[in-house]
């Protein structure tokens, strides 16, 4: 669940950096 967790949280990252980068 732990590798589950943080590929959840990368992707919420790069949704929010190609958010401000758009």
């Amino acid at each position: 669940w732990y590798s589950t967790k943080v590929g959840v949280i990368d992707l919420k990252r790069k949704s929010i950096t190609m958010g401000k980068g758009c």
